[in-house]
């Protein structure tokens, strides 16, 4: 596997001939990704890696905190 930085915040790498880009992130940070500017798939950054967070024992303080995070208040509004 062959790094390569082209930009800052962005990490590229060679791997098995395919060339992948993404942004880098710091851990705990929290986005939306697949929806707009207020609904979406929820992920969250572990070890410099976006990641989709399962929402298998999701609750609403979940949804709360995740909502205060991205800077809505605790009801996304």
């Amino acid at each position: 596997m062959q790094e390569l930085t082209a930009l800052v915040g962005v990490y590229c790498v060679i791997y098995l001939n395919i060339f992948v880009c993404g942004i880098v992130c710091a851990d705990g940070d929290i986005r939306l990704q697949g929806g707009n500017s207020v609904s979406g798939r929820v992920e969250i950054c572990n070890r410099n890696v976006w990641g989709t967070v399962c929402d298998d024992f999701w609750g609403v303080l979940d949804a709360q905190i995740a909502c205060v995070q991205l800077g809505f208040n605790s009801q996304g509004e």
